[in-house]
């Protein structure tokens, strides 16, 4: 099943607080290739890149997910990537901010290289030039951003530090990027927390007023065989970051990465917080098992096999909610 409420709540804000622009769930792609070959346009008018049409492919990569898009290396050194061109006209008076809300699976982690989901504008050529990415790294786990400043007379693309967190292996996170149409601002979401890139570095300058025509999806690595997926893609122009907030902050379950899953013997949580209430209940709503005060990890190796949610409730009464499987 796909995170319905979490693509409801995005299309629902956006129509009506903001100007909604493009989003993408993959539930209407046919399963395997996404494209027939590659450097060419394939379902849905995604174009593919490099390698081989086996690196790229729509599948259920997390059964309980539904239907996603994974990138693969298979080996090689070369950038693999899917681009998707877009309308993101000027927006309308008040929503000055365009969002990019996504669902990202950290994949196998491995080798050099890591995962960039980017915003582009084209030069006077017709050329696409990287505005805005979120980047994951292969080599640490962690996120960093890069964005397009100029220095001097030259564009450059430049990468930002923040944040502290490392992420585990093959676990979906929600996250997004922003880039303020208006005053050349940039903003990122991820499990940790909000940042933003609100005053340019000593000796560069912001570059407002560009026109996003475009979003590629990369990877490149070493030779590994780097994995990682996309899903829930969501563009929409908002008014604010306070605005992001309120309708993301929701969907990245309070700081809380629930790891592995598949999963055969230990759950373990990744939280802020500690002293979690936990119900796991089965397919039916069954609860199969309840706790109180976890702090890290939760024993689930007297459940059967299958599929199951869990319900995480901290010391303040806000709850969150996750599916995994039980090998």
């Amino acid at each position: 099943m796909k995170n319905i409420l979490f693509v409801g709540l995005i299309f629902c804000y956006s129509f009506y607080n903001g100007q909604s622009v493009h989003s993408e769930n993959f539930e209407s792609f046919s399963l395997g290739n996404l494209s027939a070959s590659t450097n060419s346009f394939g379902q849905n008018n995604n174009f593919v890149g490099y390698g081989n049409v086996m690196d790229y492919q729509i599948k259920n990569i997390d059964p309980m997910q539904g239907k996603s898009l994974e990138i693969s290396t298979n080996g090689s050194t070369s950038a693999h990537f899917v681009q998707k061109e877009i309308d993101a006209s000027i927006p309308h008076s008040g929503n000055s901010l365009l969002v990019a809300s996504y669902s990202f699976y950290t994949g196998n982690i491995a080798g050099t290289g890591g995962v960039n989901f980017t915003f582009s504008d084209f030069d006077s050529s017709y050329t696409y030039r990287p505005v805005i990415s979120l980047f994951f790294s292969a080599t640490s786990g962690k996120f960093e951003g890069r964005v397009a400043l100029m220095q001097g007379n030259n564009r450059i693309f430049k990468a930002i530090q923040f944040g502290n967190s490392s992420y585990p292996p093959n676990v979906w996170l929600n996250v997004s990027l922003s880039y303020d149409v208006f005053s050349g601002e940039y903003f990122w979401t991820t499990p940790e927390g909000n940042f933003g890139l609100t005053n340019p570095p000593v000796g560069y300058s912001f570059l407002p007023n560009l026109n996003i025509s475009q979003y590629e999806m990369r990877i490149t690595s070493d030779n590994t065989n780097l994995k990682a997926g996309f899903d829930n893609i969501n563009m929409y122009y908002s008014g604010s970051v306070l605005d992001i907030k309120e309708s993301e902050n929701s969907n990245i379950q309070n700081n809380l990465i629930v790891f592995p899953n598949p999963v055969a013997d230990y759950l373990y949580l990744r939280s802020d917080q500690k002293n979690l209430d936990i119900k796991i209940l089965d397919t039916s709503g069954r609860i199969v098992l309840s706790l109180t005060g976890i702090k890290q990890k939760i024993d689930v190796s007297l459940l059967s096999k299958g599929n199951y949610i869990i319900i995480i409730k901290n010391s303040e009464g806000v709850s969150s909610t996750q599916k995994f499987i039980k090998n």
